[in-house]
């Protein structure tokens, strides 16, 4: 039970923090419990991404309820509404079907043992480096005047969130990256990365956790740790979102794991 509260509070605190909570939660299955299926290691993940789902629905649940009164009633909504439906719309096709696509592609691949721990460390390194990189761009960009959405500013989301499915990808840092580079500004990029994040977790649990359906106790605690964290977490990076930067915090972290996986292993 320790380790589910303990891997709840990881996905808790860092789905929204600008680096992967995929690649936490695998590099603690593989140094901590000495998993090395990867597979097991990003269902085991996506599962917790379940506490993570709860504490955006309800954190956003005036504007999740309004986005689904409008979808059903589409002729009767503002320019505003439908170009923000499309948005979600858009971006979750597209990242559904990328993410799926790699998913697949990494289902059967299954490390030895002795070398798992540092390959996944030093490719976790690598992706978290690059998310940094686009974090740190946003500071060479002037913020979008205007506020509409289009539909390239979904696709781009769209492919962001999909290569998330890849461990050390940070989905949140990624959508939230391109938000910012496209000039949207940082809290409503925030917001549009958190609601984005509900249909993809949902519909990967479904196809590709469904034989979890029957919850036992230790789950169910590692979900409801996974959601209280997840529920501090946004309210303080909304609260605080005009002033924090995330890019030097995403380098050090992804620095520090490449390095571990390089020279300490």
């Amino acid at each position: 039970m320790i380790e589910n509260i303990i891997l709840g509070a990881l996905q808790g605190v860092v789905e929204w923090l600008p680096f992967s909570s995929e690649a936490v939660l695998v590099l603690a299955q593989v140094h901590w419990l000495g998993e090395t299926n990867l597979d097991s290691l990003i269902k085991t993940a996506l599962f917790f991404h379940l506490g993570t789902f709860f504490s955006a629905l309800v954190y956003f649940r005036k504007e999740i309820w309004h986005l689904l009164k409008a979808f059903f009633s589409w002729p009767k909504n503002d320019k505003a509404t439908k170009e923000e439906l499309t948005f979600y719309i858009i971006a979750t096709i597209v990242s559904a079907t990328i993410g799926y696509v790699i998913l697949v592609m990494l289902e059967n691949i299954v490390f030895d043992f002795e070398v798992a721990g540092r390959i996944i460390t030093i490719v976790i390194g690598l992706l978290l480096l690059f998310t940094a990189s686009l974090q740190l761009l946003y500071t060479m960009t002037k913020q979008r005047a205007r506020q509409n959405l289009t539909f390239v500013d979904a696709l781009i989301a769209g492919i962001g969130q999909g290569f998330a499915a890849l461990p050390g990808v940070s989905r949140s840092g990624t959508t939230m990256s391109v938000l910012l580079l496209r000039g949207l500004s940082k809290k409503v990029a925030l917001q549009l990365s958190f609601v984005m994040s509900l249909p993809i977790v949902l519909g990967g649990n479904i196809l590709l956790n469904f034989d979890v359906s029957v919850f036992g106790f230790n789950e169910i605690v590692g979900l409801l740790s996974a959601f209280v964290f997840g529920l501090l977490t946004i309210h303080g990076l909304m609260s605080l979102a005009e002033r924090i930067k995330f890019g030097w915090f995403v380098f050090m972290f992804g620095a520090f794991t490449l390095g571990a996986g390089l020279f300490l292993m």
